[in-house]
């Protein structure tokens, strides 16, 4: 019966320590938006240049990012990114380029916040679901060491 309580005890303990740490976005493209760097059009097709690579949590936050405005046929969903190039699908004008760069530099840092507010609030939900499977665990925990005093043999 001893060797039980100890063993809950220990238990226990180690569940009252852990300790989870607040969560913080770590990913680059959540705080500093990439830049677009150059562009290309070519028989219809326009090409997007950015600094660097962009993930799909911030193509996620790209097309969740609301308050926007766009040329029409245009909107940010409308955009296919393949490493640093972004395109957006269907053919464009030569009068149209100049508007949809116009639009689209803007969408970048809008993006870069929608995808850490995104991020947070995973996160933050991630933590409190820790924090409550911990405090069930130690309830758990609890209620067995009290069994295990209360009983007797």
């Amino acid at each position: 019966m001893y060797h039980n309580e100890f063993i809950t005890h220990q238990r226990l303990s180690a569940i009252k320590k852990v300790v989870i740490p607040e969560g913080e976005v770590d990913d680059p493209l959540a705080h500093e938006p990439p830049k677009l760097v150059n562009y290309d059009w070519e028989d219809g097709k326009l090409t997007l240049y950015l600094d660097r690579e962009v993930n799909h949590e911030w193509v996620g936050g790209l097309n969740n990012m609301g308050g926007h405005s766009n040329m029409m046929g245009f909107p940010p969903e409308s955009f296919v990114f393949r490493g640093k190039e972004a395109n957006p699908s269907g053919a464009v004008q030569p009068g149209q380029v100049q508007g949809i760069i116009d639009h689209f530099k803007p969408w970048l840092p809008a993006a870069t916040r929608a995808m850490k507010q995104r991020l947070e609030t995973r996160l933050r939900q991630d933590q409190a679901r820790r924090e409550k499977e911990l405090l069930d665990q130690k309830r758990a925990e609890e209620a067995r060491l009290k069994v295990l005093a209360e009983v007797k043999i």
